[in-house]
């Protein structure tokens, strides 16, 4: 994920999730480091993305669900929070 500005990129948890490796600019919050699966990159370093795009083609997917889901990333703690949250509005 080449970005100069992110907030907590789902997209990178959802990965993680999934058991693949991320590979995010060094600009991206440190924050959506669940599992060991990412790498921080600086865009200025074209070889070391290069490198680690290579590198990645070898890499073994492993199921780590449970450690993103240990971590509070899942649907039912979201729905409940955002369901409080509602009910909060309303009330």
């Amino acid at each position: 994920m080449p970005s100069l500005n992110e907030g907590l990129p789902l997209s990178a948890v959802e990965a993680q999730s999934a058991g693949l490796k991320c590979l995010l600019s060094d600009s991206i919050p440190k924050d959506v480091k669940l599992t060991e699966n990412v790498e921080f990159i600086s865009l200025n370093d074209k070889e070391k993305w290069k490198k680690m795009i290579l590198d990645s083609f070898a890499y073994q997917r492993k199921n780590l669900y449970k450690a993103i889901d240990d971590k509070g990333f899942n649907i039912k703690n979201t729905s409940k929070f955002l369901e409080e949250f509602y009910k909060s509005i309303i009330n």
